[in-house]
C-alpha cells in the first residue's frame, strides 16, 4: 500500500492548497458574493461561484475517508462515494468553464456569431464531459478484499484507464480554453479599430488582460498535470485528476470575483463604449 498512501499523500497537499487559497481570498467572497445582491442574473453567476468553490469541499471530504479509513472496506459505499465524487467533479469542473465562458460573452457582447460560437463550444465540453465521465464509471472497481480478516488502510476506487481518461479530459478543456482566447484577441482587435470605441476603455483592458493572465496560468497547469501524468508510476497518476481539478476550480473563483469586481459602477470608465457584463 505505499504508492497509494504515497498518492494520498500528494493528493492531501494538493487540498492544503485549496484550502489556503479559499482562506486568503475568503474576504473577497463575503464580499462579492455573500452580502452582494441575488437579483437579476447576480444569483445565476453567485450560484456558479458557490459551486465551484464548495463542491472541492465534497471532494475533499471523501479523499480523507478514502485515505483514512482504516475498516474492512464497504464495496457498495465505496463505488458510491467515488461515483458521487466524479459526478461532483464533473458539476465543478463544467461550472468552472463557465466562468471562462462569461468572460468571453462579456468581451464580445451582443455580437450574434461569437454567441453561437460560445454556446456551440460549451454544448460541445459539456457532452465531451459527460462521456469521459461514463467511461470512467462504467470501468469503475473497489479492490478485491485482502485474505482472510485482513484490514486494508484506505478505500479506494480503481479504474485501468482512469488516468488516461482525466488527460483526455485536460487536453479537451484546453482547446476550449484556447479557443476562448483566441476570441479575446479577436475582442481586443476589433473593438481597437471600431470607431465606436474612440481611445482605450479600462474595464475592457482589465477583462482582456484577465483573459490573457488565466489563460497562461490554466495552460502551465494542464502542462503540469500532463507531465505529472507521464512521469508519475501506476497509481499516482490518478494524482493528475486532483492537481488539476482544484486548480481549475481555484482560477474559475477567482475570475468570478475580478468580474464581480469590475462591474462595480466605480470600476466602469466612462467612454461611449461600454463592456456590457453578464453579472
Amino acid at each position: 500500500m505505499a504508492i497509494p498512501n504515497s498518492g494520498g499523500k500528494l493528493s492531501f497537499a494538493v487540498y492544503t492548497f485549496f484550502l489556503y487559497e479559499y482562506v486568503h481570498f475568503l474576504p473577497n467572497e463575503i464580499e462579492d458574493i455573500w452580502l452582494s445582491k441575488w437579483d437579476g442574473r447576480r444569483w445565476i453567476v453567485n450560484c456558479i461561484y458557490v459551486i465551484c468553490r464548495y463542491t472541492t469541499f465534497f471532494d475533499f471530504s471523501v479523499m480523507i475517508y478514502d485515505m483514512t479509513s482504516t475498516s474492512l472496506v464497504n464495496g457498495e459505499l465505496c463505488l458510491g462515494l467515488g461515483i458521487a465524487r466524479l459526478w461532483v467533479i464533473f458539476v465543478g469542473l463544467e461550472c468552472a468553464q463557465f466562468a471562462f465562458f462569461l468572460r468571453a460573452y462579456a468581451l464580445w457582447q451582443d455580437v450574434r456569431v461569437a454567441k453561437l460560437c460560445l454556446i456551440f463550444l460549451t454544448t460541445g465540453l459539456f457532452v465531451a464531459g459527460i462521456t469521459l465521465n461514463v467511461l470512467i464509471m462504467d470501468n469503475a472497481t473497489v479492490p478485491p478484499a485482502l485474505p482472510g480478516n485482513s484490514f486494508i488502510p484506505s478505500c479506494l476506487l480503481t479504474e485501468p484507464n482512469g488516468a488516461r481518461l482525466s488527460m483526455w479530459g485536460t487536453l479537451t478543456m484546453l482547446i476550449f480554453d484556447s479557443i476562448l482566447m483566441v476570441m479575446a484577441i479577436g475582442a481586443k482587435i476589433k473593438f481597437r479599430y471600431t470607431s465606436c470605441l474612440n481611445g482605450t476603455n479600462t474595464l475592457m483592458g482589465k477583462v482582456y488582460h484577465d483573459a490573457i493572465y488565466y489563460f497562461v496560468l490554466n495552460f502551465l497547469i494542464s502542462l503540469t498535470s500532463i507531465l505529472i501524468y507521464d512521469e508519475c508510476p501506476g497509481p499516482l497518476k490518478l494524482l493528475t485528476g486532483a492537481f488539476w481539478g482544484v486548480a481549475m476550480r481555484c482560477l474559475s473563483c477567482r475570475v468570478l470575483l475580478r468580474l464581480k469586481r469590475y462591474n462595480q459602477p466605480s470600476a466602469r470608465s466612462v467612454t461611449r463604449w461600454e463592456i456590457r457584463d453578464p453579472i
